[in-house]
């Protein structure tokens, strides 16, 4: 089947999403305009957010459906200038009423390349049908998969919705990817394949000051709040964009109404927080010969 024909010819309008200017998720309905072995192409007026978005990003991901079937892609995309523009409008006559004439130099045309996703098929609901749908990309999708490691106890065959495991093999065109084989496996020799794991961390970048003077007073607060109850340094949190070393003054001003100058950087804790979110302590100290 070409999932690339049905899904330019067929469904045509498809859901594409970038990120915004303020980092959040942002879709738009966009018409599929050709394809070839090159990849997809679409465009959009010079003038829109959408265009920058493509241009800082060069990324998309694209969701289209007609009915019970789906496709979905993710990848890059080039902008390709005017390059194919008139072929677009030969094709797509729609577009001569939308953009008549001159006008259409305001348009430029990206091509998305290199992308990986799926057909999804629910038409007959007790035997859905997915396959991998790639352009010049080597990822063939995610899949379940069972290991060595069985023990042929049948849990997983039993727990299938669509039945699609048979002699411990998970037939991929069929899989459902409700992650119920892999839960019910009491050895855990279900793997999920091709799944890149996440390689950004949350951070939570705190700061603390250790103060005392020159006959060894150390300054200390007793804090009473939601996040912490009992004697501490001065310090919080490092806001975003801030230089540590200013963070440090700053904090240091707010809960003690102390100024400080070039505070010495002494050491970093780091540790985890509910396996949620790292947590670096940012340390330091500094001597003052008078408290004011």
């Amino acid at each position: 089947m070409d999932y690339i024909k049905l899904l330019v010819e067929d469904i045509h309008s498809v859901t594409m999403a970038t990120i915004n200017s303020e980092g959040k998720p942002i879709t738009r309905i966009i018409d599929l305009m050709l394809y070839d072995k090159e990849g997809i192409y679409f465009l959009t007026a010079r003038g829109k957010s959408f265009y920058q978005e493509l241009m800082d990003q060069e990324y998309i991901s694209l969701t289209g459906l007609k009915g019970k079937v789906s496709f979905s892609l993710s990848g890059k995309v080039k902008n390709i200038g005017s390059h194919k523009l008139d072929e677009i409008f030969l094709k797509n006559t729609y577009m001569q009423s939308i953009y008549p004439e001159e006008t259409r130099k305001a348009l430029d045309v990206f091509c998305l390349y290199e992308a990986s996703g799926e057909y999804f098929d629910i038409s007959d609901p007790a035997h859905i049908k997915r396959a991998p749908i790639t352009i010049n990309s080597k990822e063939h999708g995610a899949y379940y998969t069972i290991t060595n490691r069985c023990i042929h106890c049948g849990k997983c065959e039993t727990i299938c919705p669509q039945r699609c495991i048979h002699n411990e093999v998970i037939d991929v065109s069929q899989c459902l990817h409700c992650g119920a084989c892999l839960e019910i496996c009491p050895v855990q020799a279900i793997e999920f394949k091709g799944v890149k794991k996440r390689r950004k961390e949350d951070v939570c970048l705190m700061n603390m000051c250790m103060i005392e003077d020159d006959k060894g007073h150390v300054l200390v607060q007793n804090k009473v709040n939601d996040s912490y109850t009992g004697i501490t340094f001065p310090g919080g949190h490092i806001e975003k964009e801030e230089i540590f070393k200013d963070a440090m003054i700053r904090e240091v001003k707010e809960e003690t109404g102390l100024t400080i100058k070039n505070p010495y950087l002494c050491g970093l804790y780091h540790w985890n927080k509910h396996s949620i979110h790292n947590i670096i302590l940012v340390c330091y100290e500094m001597t003052i010969v008078k408290w004011k």
